[in-house]
């Protein structure tokens, strides 16, 4: 089995935004140190603390004083930590491993799994089986932590904590399967190629449909085992389907 890697041309704008979101929250974390060590343990504060027979007001002035030099910091660093911590849960949530990237010892020779392929028309398909079976689209389902539905209406968190209507991952996957068909009928009218779309996930939210149905992660490769063999897809045939594929991949549309 092949794996080719992820497009490089197809920009991760979530990728981007949890990397910056970490930057700044290491420098909250790293200024809160810096300001708090200079502020506790340097003449910095004892300067405003009045002497014992000083007037109400410059004690309440010391006393503000002290207070700000110990809640500043401790607070730049608790926000620090914590947005940190926000972070590194919005990456792993976000990004989740693929199951896809689990069948590399599963799938027999001759069948590649491809990621992220662009068709050129400004929506990329994830995860793509090739192999005698033809095609089948592992469709995505949003993290369970930056997404909600009732059953019938998905939704996921986006920027500034909106919540943006999506497809249900059942039908957007069968909709990416059809989309991949058209794709290669375009590309060489020579034969069809059976395409067809699974969800492998333990995401109990999810059902599947009739276009695209839903099993355990580590059942996808025995249900990929399971496919029909495709007669008409040929050895030729099934090579130029792993090149199609992979140049897509590589964000080179393939055109006959």
């Amino acid at each position: 089995m092949q794996v080719t890697p992820a497009n490089p041309n197809v920009p991760r704008p979530g990728r981007l935004a949890a990397i910056r979101s970490l930057v700044i929250a290491v420098a909250m974390v790293g200024v809160g140190g810096v300001l708090g060590w200079i502020l506790l343990y340097t003449p910095i504060v004892l300067t405003l603390v009045p002497a014992s027979h000083g007037s109400p007001g410059a004690v309440a002035a010391g006393i503000t004083a002290w207070v700000l030099a110990i809640a500043v910091p401790a607070s730049l660093v608790v926000f620090g930590m914590a947005r940190i911590a926000f972070a590194l849960e919005a990456w792993t949530g976000r990004f989740p491993h693929r199951p896809v990237s689990a069948l590399r010892q599963a799938l027999a020779p001759g069948r590649s799994a491809i990621a992220d392929l662009a068709l050129g028309d400004g929506r990329r398909i994830s995860q793509v089986l090739i192999g005698p079976f033809g095609a089948v689209v592992v469709g995505d389902v949003p993290p369970t932590a930056f997404s909600r539905t009732d059953g019938m209406r998905w939704e996921i968190l986006a920027a500034r904590n909106r919540w943006v209507s999506v497809e249900p991952p059942a039908e957007r996957a069968a909709r990416d399967a059809d989309r991949l068909r058209s794709w290669f009928v375009a590309a060489d009218r020579d034969f069809v190629i059976t395409v067809g779309a699974v969800l492998a996930t333990d995401d109990p939210r999810v059902h599947g449909t009739a276009a695209c149905p839903v099993i355990r992660p580590h059942d996808l490769a025995v249900w990929v085992g399971a496919l029909p063999v495709q007669q008409s897809l040929t050895a030729s045939r099934l090579e130029r389907l792993h090149a199609m594929a992979k140049s897509a991949a590589a964000g080179k549309v393939v055109r006959r």
